[in-house]
């Protein structure tokens, strides 16, 4: 059967937090991960049948249940990292995602790097960044 993971046991409230969070279409599923892995830790399940439920190993979910129960929500938050800090404001990131989801008025059929980078005066390698996921 598996290493029992914590045995949480939790309120109401915070199951059906957890539950609004783990149902929630977050940028990369990583939230919405987390809680699942709280969850099911509160239903019983071992360590390694919510590993193969999350697709991540057992190690990482130990961290997040862990954490869950130090911090509650706030343990599944990312921590600050080290290193630059972003340049581009995070509007502007959606502006150009949202841009490159629309059709062009002038008639193209797509946008491309270059076409973005005129309408948005970033460089086509920031835009291409930004498309991809990558911090600029």
């Amino acid at each position: 059967m598996g290493r029992k993971a914590l045995g949480l046991l939790l309120s109401a409230a915070q199951t059906s937090g957890l539950t609004a969070l783990a149902g929630s279409v977050d940028a990369d599923g990583r939230l919405s991960r987390r809680a699942g892995i709280v969850l099911l830790s509160s239903e019983g399940k071992s360590l390694k049948e919510i590993s193969k439920q999350t697709g991540l190993n057992e190690k990482n979910c130990w961290k997040w249940l862990v954490r869950y129960r130090q911090a509650g929500l706030e343990g599944l938050m990312d921590k600050r990292r080290s290193g630059r800090p972003s340049v581009i404001a995070p509007e502007k990131k959606g502006f150009v995602v949202s841009l490159a989801a629309s059709t062009p008025e002038n008639g193209g059929g797509a946008w491309s790097c270059r076409k973005l980078s005129r309408e948005t005066g970033l460089s086509s390698a920031t835009v291409n960044r930004i498309l991809r996921g990558v911090r600029p």
